[in-house]
Order: C-alpha cells, then structure tokens, then sequence
C-alpha cells in the first residue's frame, strides 16, 4: 500500500493543474493555427 503523504504520491489536483498549465500556454499557438493544416515531419 503506498502512503498519499509519500512523495510519488497520485495527487490529481495537482495533475490537473499541471495540464491546465500546458494548455494556457499552448493557447496562443492554437488560436494563431486554428483552422489551418499543419504538417509535422
């Protein structure tokens, strides 16, 4: 069993953040290509 205060500890308030972080600073770049065909090599 794993102790929740142990640092490896699953905490989704703090995944959510970190996803919410990546998406506000993504936002820019998907407002600037939205609509447009963008191809990656």
């Amino acid at each position: 069993m794993t102790d929740p205060t142990s640092p490896g500890a699953f905490d989704p308030a703090q995944e959510a953040t970190g996803k919410a972080a990546v998406l506000a600073d993504a936002l820019p770049w998907m407002k600037a290509f939205h609509g447009a065909t963008v191809v990656i090599k």
